[in-house]
């Protein structure tokens, strides 16, 4: 059952992993988007993942952890990790984690081989 403060979409193509989360990421919805974005980098042979969270309106530490674990567990399986679509009011709690510092976060768009694999998913 899918907690009503956030939706978890997640699209898959060849080796990228598109997740797209909206609502609140708190201690109530963190766990729920955890195991279903683990469940899907253990699926296939993921190489990118993006994690947009363009339409996420509050997040707190747990939704900190949850983009730090997701984070560790793609490097770990050689796998590139990217942020897009933050707002400011989310931007000013990464910042003071300080996770822009090791985190690529997408802006305006992003680089023309991350358009395409999103086009490629939407297609």
């Amino acid at each position: 059952m899918e907690n009503l403060n956030v939706v978890i979409d997640i699209s898959e193509k060849d080796k990228l992993l598109l997740i797209k989360l909206i609502g609140s990421v708190d201690h109530h919805t963190a766990r729920e988007a955890r195991e279903k974005i683990d469940s899907s980098i253990k699926r296939g042979r993921i190489k990118t993942v993006i994690l947009d969270l363009g339409e996420v309106e509050f997040m707190d530490s747990s939704g900190l952890g949850l983009i730090l674990g997701r984070y560790a567990r793609v490097c770990d399986l050689g796998g590139k990790f990217i942020l897009k679509g933050i707002s400011d009011e989310i931007m000013k709690i990464i910042r003071l984690a300080g996770i822009e510092k090791f985190i690529p976060i997408e802006k305006n768009g992003g680089n023309n081989n991350e358009k395409k694999s999103e086009k490629q998913l939407q297609a």
